[in-house]
């Protein structure tokens, strides 16, 4: 694990151990609430009290904004230590610190704009190009769009989106472009209505011909590792690190803790279970003792995965350098590839929960159902990754724009 000591809310120094420990601590609360965040589809407002309080929504806030501004090994510890709980908590959280450090791409008055009342603010983002469209105008952009999967909505402050900006005079085709906006300037629909991840508030949002001054927008490239205008105010590595490349094995994080989560409530339950007609102890079947076996070490060699995927982009971003396009798929490939093992300890499990394991309100089954919504998400589908990876190894094109 990474050794660096922070500072946190209140002035508390803090190591990136101690942060996963508050995680920890959290774990029984994220539980005790997963049924009724469930039932709300958001995150609840003593939850998020509770993760403020705790300082870890700052985990990846640039310093200047009374953040932590620690690497992508470290929050997927903490994300997926919070997933144990409940993986829809997580799955926003995680979301949130990754969108911290998208901001810190964007140009400082944008950041002083958006943490300077308060560095608690936080930020939704949907990253679907083709949903939004813009154009230039004097100061700015005309945007409008719909925008799906918008995690953590109703607990945002800000949405940032991504559009494609229409060609004129300054350019010959298209332009891919992130856009900040303000709650007042966009819409959510009500139309979050799913089987996992239910309380993920993943809505829909709409904005209609909405004005973006210019410094609250970003060209895609400049999240890919290169010069972005934020480097003024954050010159850390973390900055500097592919934000497309990078995110995919920090989210795998959420899946991974939802699967840890099952594992410890299985080996919880089985231990004091009896076989219904024979009164035989569970636990002392040899078939059950080898899948809590294979699980734990499936999940293990994905946590190693996850981290080693982080802790290569933080060296490479450290040095001064930018990773190549083969490393960058091969952390896309990693992303599923962790996902897939997890999934793989997941089912090894669920085979074993019997008929007990299909009523819906048991937490087993809610991480369960968690779990595969988690692995719907693109960046984890094994085929489309590892397809990238495969092609551009055999040295044929690969097109990763937008």
């Amino acid at each position: 694990m990474t050794k660096v000591a922070v500072a946190v809310a209140g002035g508390e120094s803090c190591s990136p151990e101690a942060l996963v420990a508050r995680a920890a601590g959290l774990v029984p609360l994220l539980r005790e609430r997963a049924a009724e965040t469930e039932r709300q589809r958001r995150m609840l407002d003593d939850v998020r009290a509770a993760l403020h309080e705790s300082g870890l929504f700052r985990i990846m806030q640039p310093r200047w904004a009374d953040g932590l501004e620690l690497p992508h090994p470290v929050l997927v510890d903490v994300a997926s230590t919070l997933a144990r709980g409940c993986p829809s908590t997580a799955w926003i959280y995680a979301n949130m610190a990754i969108h911290a450090v998208m901001v810190g791409y964007f140009e400082p008055a944008a950041q002083r704009e958006i943490w300077g009342p308060s560095p608690d603010t936080l930020v939704c983002m949907s990253v679907i190009w083709r949903d939004g469209r813009a154009r230039r105008v004097a100061g700015g952009y005309r945007l409008s769009g719909n925008w799906p999967f918008c995690s953590g909505i109703s607990n945002s402050e800000w949405h940032m989106v991504a559009a494609m900006v229409e060609p004129d005079s300054t350019m010959a085709k298209p332009e891919a472009r992130l856009f900040l906006l303000p709650q007042r300037d966009y819409t959510v629909l009500d139309n979050w209505h799913v089987m996992g991840l239910a309380g993920s508030d993943s809505r829909d949002v709409t904005a209609d011909d909405v004005f973006v001054p210019e410094y609250r927008t970003l060209a895609d490239a400049a999240t890919l590792g290169r010069e972005a205008p934020g480097i003024a105010l954050n010159p850390a590595p973390l900055f500097r690190i592919p934000m497309q490349a990078a995110a995919p094995p920090t989210m795998a994080s959420v899946g991974l803790g939802a699967a840890q989560g099952m594992l410890e409530l299985f080996v919880a339950e089985i231990r004091n279970r009896t076989a219904r007609y024979t009164g035989r102890s569970m636990a002392g079947l040899q078939p059950i003792q080898i899948a809590v076996a294979e699980a734990g070490a499936r999940l293990d060699t994905a946590r190693l995965v996850l981290r080693g995927s982080g802790e290569e982009a933080l060296a490479i971003a450290a040095a001064g350098g930018v990773p190549d396009l083969e490393t960058r798929l091969r952390w896309r490939r990693n992303a599923a590839f962790g996902t897939t093992l997890a999934r793989e300890a997941v089912d090894i499990l669920h085979r074993r929960t019997g008929g007990g394991g299909l009523y819906e309100a048991k937490p087993l089954a809610r991480l369960w159902r968690d779990f595969h919504a988690v692995t719907a998400h693109i960046a984890f589908n094994l085929d489309a990754a590892a397809g990238l990876y495969g092609r551009h190894m055999l040295g044929l094109d690969v097109n990763l724009t937008p």
